[in-house]
C-alpha cells in the first residue's frame, strides 16, 4: 500500500477502481477503502482489461476525441461502491505514520539496530 499512498500524494486520486476475482472478497475491499479513506468501485464488467483496450481502440480509431469523451460511453456504472469507515481509516493513517517512522528508525540508516543485529546473525 505504501507505493499507492506514495503515488496518491503526487496524483490526486478520489477514487480506486477495482476488477478481477479478488473482488469477490468484500473484506479485502473494505480494507482497501479503509486503508486509502477512498470509495472503492468494482467494475460492472469481468473484462474490466479487455475493455480499457477497447476504449484505447476507439480513441486511436477515431470513434471518440479522447479517452476521457470514451471512457463515459463505453463503460457501466460500478456494480457496487465500498466506502470507507472513517474511523478504520483514522487508525490506519496512525498505524502508517507509526510504519515509516520505523522505517526511518530501523532502516534507512546503514547503522540501524537492525541491520546490525542482521550482521551480527552472520558472524
Amino acid at each position: 500500500m505504501s507505493a499507492l499512498l506514495k503515488f496518491m500524494n503526487m496524483v490526486p486520486v478520489h477514487t480506486l477502481r477495482v476488477s478481477g476475482g479478488l473482488t469477490q472478497n468484500e473484506m479485502l475491499l473494505q480494507i482497501y477503502a479503509d486503508v486509502t479513506g477512498l470509495p472503492v468501485e468494482v467494475c460492472a464488467t469481468e473484462h474490466a482489461s479487455a475493455l480499457g483496450a477497447a476504449i484505447l481502440g476507439a480513441v486511436a480509431g477515431g470513434a471518440y476525441d479522447s479517452i476521457e469523451t470514451a471512457v463515459p460511453a463505453m463503460t457501466p456504472p460500478p456494480s457496487r461502491i465500498i466506502q470507507p469507515n472513517p474511523q478504520h481509516h483514522a487508525i490506519y493513517s496512525v498505524l502508517y505514520d507509526e510504519y515509516k517512522r520505523l522505517i526511518t528508525l530501523f532502516g534507512r540508516d546503514m547503522e540501524s539496530s537492525l541491520k546490525r543485529l542482521r550482521a551480527l546473525r552472520n558472524l
